[in-house]
């Protein structure tokens, strides 16, 4: 991913993430880079490995919540408009797209910030969790299934994600005579410092899948400040100066990208008092 990233976003990526001073004195603030860099990377190694060890411990001896299946729907969509819209653009963005009964419930039982791991990298620097990738023997990362397991209605919305039901979904929004079945799902969870440098997904070059579409459900976050509260938007250019299109809400909307075009995507560092939550899905076109 890095080779299309800003040298500027970079800098200012690693500023953010290992909180480093803005001192004028060029030399100054590179000594500071340096040490801040390796003494915040040791402590989030240890408190990582502290982090496994306690959920280990913990998901031992937690059952999992078998309540009642919850019925996930989704709203009106029109077609025609939005198959155009991802077609002429390359992206379309969809408001209130689960029902609102099934929207209400994710967000109000949404997993707490234990069960997500840090990435500890600057130009991805946010929570990531609860991962489904189709091509594991296990299909979910570490104990991902078993916290799933603990919040049943986001478990019914990864087995909607996953169900035939969404495959028709998204067929019928690309508009063409092809299959897409559910590569991988992620829950995020971003506050403030939270950061995606601008980037064009390196599955873009990659000539093995002719298409892919990315998904972002934004579950939550701060609708008066959206643009610094972890909404990806789309980009021309790799510093966040040419905007293409900011989501307009951060609760409920849904944002369909193919990861083919030649366009960037990420979000500003995130301000203070802001949050994001959000479940993000990839489908594959199925050979």
């Amino acid at each position: 991913m890095a080779e299309n990233i800003s040298q500027k976003i970079i800098d200012k990526a690693f500023c953010n993430a290992y909180y480093v001073p803005n001192f004028k004195n060029i030399l100054i603030k590179k000594i500071f880079k340096v040490l801040l860099i390796k003494i915040i990377s040791i402590y989030r190694v240890i408190i990582s490995f502290i982090k496994k060890l306690f959920l280990k411990l913990f998901l031992t001896f937690m059952k999992s919540n078998n309540s009642k299946s919850s019925v996930i729907t989704i709203k009106n969509i029109d077609f025609e408009n939005k198959s155009e819209e991802l077609k002429r653009n390359g992206w379309c963005y969809i408001e209130n797209f689960l029902d609102d009964d099934s929207y209400e419930n994710i967000k109000k039982n949404w997993p707490k910030d234990i069960f997500f791991k840090f990435k500890n990298n600057p130009i991805k620097f946010y929570y990531i969790g609860l991962e489904y990738l189709s091509f594991l023997p296990e299909k979910y990362l570490d104990y991902d299934k078993k916290i799933i397991s603990l919040y049943p209605y986001l478990r019914d919305y990864y087995n909607y994600i996953l169900s035939n039901e969404l495959s028709v979904f998204i067929n019928k929004l690309v508009n063409e005579k092809l299959n897409f079945e559910c590569h991988s799902i992620a829950c995020s969870s971003a506050w403030p410092k939270s950061f995606l440098a601008p980037h064009i997904d390196t599955i873009s070059i990659d000539n093995d899948i002719n298409k892919t579409l990315n998904c972002i459900h934004f579950i939550d976050g701060n609708n008066d400040d959206v643009e610094f509260s972890g909404a990806t938007g789309i980009y021309e250019d790799n510093e966040f100066k040419k905007k293409i299109f900011i989501p307009k809400s951060l609760k409920n909307s849904l944002l369909i990208y193919n990861s083919k075009k030649n366009f960037y995507h990420g979000f500003d560092i995130m301000k203070k008092k802001n949050y994001r939550k959000s479940v993000m899905f990839q489908f594959f076109k199925k050979d």
